[in-house]
C-alpha cells in the first residue's frame, strides 16, 4: 500500500474512476480501518475524502458537487482550527478516529468507486446428464 499527499491521492482515485473513500457510518469507518490495519498495521494514517479548504468548519467531499460529509469520527479536540489543517485523516493507532491535518502529509489511500453492473446480466445454468453431456 502506497502513501501519498491528499492532492495526489485525489488524482489517483479519480484516474481509477473513483474518489477518496468517505465513510458514511461507523460501520463504513470500521471497514476501512480494519482493511488498512490488516495490510499496514496500526502505524499510519489514511486519507478521508473530506476537506474544509473552501470554508473553515464546513466539511465537504472533495470533488464534483462538494456534497457535505454526513458522518464524522473526530478524535476529542478535533477538528481544530490550526492554520492549513484542512484535510481529514483517519489515524490507525487511535482505532480509526479522525484528525484534521495538513494536506501535504503522506497517508495511505483508499479509493471507492461505484459497483460496475455486469455487461451480460443474463446467466444460464446447465446441468449435465449422467454421461457428462449438456442437453
Amino acid at each position: 500500500m502506497e502513501k501519498m499527499n491528499f492532492d495526489d491521492a485525489v488524482k489517483t482515485c479519480t484516474d481509477m474512476s473513483g474518489r477518496l473513500a468517505v465513510p458514511t457510518s461507523f460501520t463504513d469507518n470500521q471497514f476501512i480501518f480494519e482493511m488498512v490495519n490488516k495490510v499496514v498495521g496500526l502505524n499510519g494514517k489514511v486519507w478521508v475524502g473530506c476537506t474544509d479548504r473552501e470554508e473553515e468548519g464546513t466539511w465537504v467531499q472533495f470533488g464534483e458537487g462538494g456534497e457535505e460529509c454526513s458522518f464524522f469520527n473526530w478524535y476529542p479536540g478535533e477538528p481544530n482550527s490550526y492554520p492549513d489543517e484542512v484535510c481529514a485523516q483517519m489515524i490507525l493507532f487511535l482505532n480509526g478516529s479522525w484528525y484534521d491535518g495538513h494536506c501535504d502529509r503522506m497517508c495511505y489511500v483508499v479509493c471507492q468507486r461505484p459497483a460496475v453492473a455486469p455487461t451480460n446480466p443474463q446467466l444460464y445454468c446447465l446441468q449435465a446428464d449422467t454421461n457428462g453431456r449438456f442437453a
